[in-house]
């Protein structure tokens, strides 16, 4: 017994350390899940959620004022001096003759109303209704566009990610291959068959990958940080990503750039949110316009209401009043205020329909670039894909003239390092395609349609 409690003990202590410490599980996601944790965590998602929800609000708010306002109330006076009525020449009251005027009323007064009114008719209270109307609209369309924006976001850093994965992936397999030569290189100096300068020339090889691995790790990282906090979930467990880097299909969009245009045009969310500001620009002239507009409204009261001294309630003579009528207010002058005002709706119009047209012209700018950076890296990608054939046939060719004694370490180290980098630019191309596909997605508005 006492052997075996060492070993329990030993188990127990290598148990604990192999569990996974708390916060620090990992799980692999794809792109479209990716996508669709950021639709739902995205703090800026939910900050565009707030605003349609506050704008649904307004409307409810602004629908209140057709529906009648009731109100009860109530008042209690102690009439420290009380209310006097005057009397005219040859007037007078029994027991206060020759007196001027005479006190009425008690010391107290109690007084509970009921009071309602109804607008019947209000051209400024449906001008509001129309603009809240529209001012939600506006909202939900911000939403679409922030949720198209959230999802460019998700996927280029998604992207990143398995760009920096494939980094780490080859710089990790150049180490490997510097470390084989290397022992190849001291195996034929050993032989007598290369010199001490081509093991120096392997050794600084491979010595000057090692920190290239340890940036690209941390690049690795650093772009795993940025997709969680788009996906409003930094604080929770490390995550890893699966995907292919390389495009499923590369081609040419160059006959089809008229009809993405004209979906630039039609889908784009920084238009539509334009169109639905003039619109609600035009809406607020028509609001002020509905100021000059007279108003009628209905309404209604009842009283009850005593007088008494004597706080014996149950014997108060109780008064009970109502009333009915009309009420109509024409506006006739108020300074010009009225009338600056629709000006100043006017100004805010036009000048929402050049922020329109100026949006539009950069578009069409943006656009024109993308395509042609589209077409430009279908090229590099051609092109990296013959580069990396013709290098990596130059790289096995100096290991061969190597071994043979035909060539030397420094050939080796010229051949690999271009090797790597046709692969790197690859890597970068295929990377620079994916980026460009989604520009162009999220300026036709295809983003979410696309999920």
């Amino acid at each position: 017994m006492k052997q075996l409690i060492p070993l329990i003990i030993c188990t127990i202590v290598v148990s604990y350390f192999a569990l996974p410490a708390h916060g620090q599980s990992s799980r692999t996601i794809d792109l479209q899940e990716a996508v669709n944790i950021a639709l739902e965590n995205n703090r800026d998602i939910r900050i565009s959620g707030y605003d349609v929800e506050t704008a649904e609000s307004i409307v409810k708010e602004i629908t209140g004022g057709f529906f009648p306002e009731v109100s009860i109330s109530s008042q209690y006076t102690r009439n420290v001096k009380k209310p006097v009525l005057f009397l005219g020449d040859g007037m007078s009251f029994p027991g206060a003759e020759g007196a001027s005027s005479i006190e009425i009323g008690s010391n107290n007064s109690y007084m509970a109303g009921l009071n309602a009114s109804v607008p019947l008719y209000s051209r400024q209270l449906l001008k509001s209704r129309k603009a809240a109307t529209k001012g939600r609209e506006l909202s939900k369309v911000d939403l679409q566009e922030t949720k198209n924006r959230v999802t460019a976001d998700v996927k280029n850093a998604f992207y990143t990610i398995l760009l920096t994965q494939e980094v780490v992936r080859v710089t990790q397999i150049r180490i490997e291959n510097a470390e084989k030569q290397l022992e190849d290189v001291q195996r034929l100096e050993a032989e007598g068959l290369a010199t001490e300068y081509d093991v120096l020339v392997a050794e600084v090889e491979l010595e000057n990958l090692r920190p290239e691995l340890i940036q690209a790790e941390d690049d690795l990282e650093n772009a795993e940080l940025r997709l969680k906090n788009i996906m409003g979930v930094v604080e929770e467990e490390s995550i890893s990503v699966s995907g292919e880097l390389r495009p499923a299909n590369v081609e040419s969009i160059e006959h089809r750039t008229e009809q993405l245009l004209r979906n630039v045009y039609s889908n784009n969310y920084q238009l539509r949110l334009l169109d639905s500001q003039i619109d609600l620009s035009r809406t607020n002239i028509e609001i002020e316009e509905a100021s000059l507009y007279p108003t009628i409204s209905a309404f209604g009261n009842y009283q009850y209401q005593s007088e008494d001294d004597t706080f014996n309630f149950r014997d108060y003579d109780w008064v009970n009043t109502a009333a009915v009528g009309l009420s109509v207010q024409i506006p006739i002058f108020s300074g010009n205020s009225r009338r600056e005002r629709i000006s100043q709706a006017q100004i805010g119009a036009r000048q929402a329909e050049e922020q329109r047209t100026a949006a539009e012209e950069a578009l069409y700018t943006e656009f024109k670039s993308v395509t042609n950076r589209l077409e430009q890296i279908i090229n590099r990608i051609e092109a990296s894909e013959r580069a990396i054939q013709q290098a990596q046939r130059a790289y096995q060719l100096s290991l061969m003239r190597f071994e043979q004694g035909l060539g030397t370490q420094l050939e080796i180290n010229n051949s690999e390092l271009a090797y790597a980098t046709s692969q790197f630019n690859q890597l970068q191309a295929y990377y620079d395609y994916q980026l460009t596909m989604i520009a162009l997605d999220q300026l036709q508005g295809r983003l979410l349609a696309n999920n």
